[in-house]
């Protein structure tokens, strides 16, 4: 967990591999949540970046940390987040796996604060069905279907309040 100034954004990496960390925010404890999932077991470089302002553009590096992974459990991804989901301050709850399994139940938990309704596309679809939040918060069941899932929201303060921004999206296996 890292605090930071209210304008700064954080990212993180293993070896420099976006697809290996995710950072998220904790509204409740003010504080990032940098998570790393590495890929094999030997030493490997933990890179946490930082920017001021919105996530658009590249992360100069902060911090960089070395781990020496001996006992590697399995490896899997994040779900692969936008912009807009820092920008935000958004928090994955469930799953926090990049590949979800096709024709089962899952529950898709999250927080994004200041959403006025959240819409699913399956398999680039995007769903006829507004989802409202309660507290910030979205959870809902679905039937994970042949390709993707992705997760948008319409936001109270954006330019044009009528679309949807992308916020993370999975890959079905």
């Amino acid at each position: 967990m890292i605090r930071a100034p209210s304008g700064v954004r954080l990212s993180c990496s293993i070896d420099h591999d976006k697809t290996s960390g995710l950072v998220q925010y904790d509204v409740y404890q003010k504080l990032w949540q940098c998570l790393f999932q590495p890929r094999s077991s030997d030493y490997q470089t933990l890179n946490i970046y930082a920017r001021q302002g919105r996530s658009t553009g590249s992360y100069p590096g902060a911090i960089e940390f070395g781990l020496d992974m001996s006992d590697m459990i399995q490896y899997k991804k994040f779900p692969l987040t936008y912009g807009i989901f820092s920008d935000n301050k958004c928090q994955i709850f469930e799953p926090l796996v990049e590949k979800l399994k096709r024709d089962t139940k899952m529950t898709i938990h999250c927080r994004i604060p200041d959403a006025r309704c959240v819409c699913l596309a399956f398999d680039d679809t995007l769903s006829s069905q507004e989802h409202n939040l309660i507290n910030d918060i979205f959870k809902q069941k679905i039937i994970v279907p042949n390709r993707e899932v992705t997760v948008s929201a319409k936001f109270v303060n954006s330019k044009n309040s009528n679309s949807y921004d992308g916020l993370f999206k999975y890959t079905v296996e």
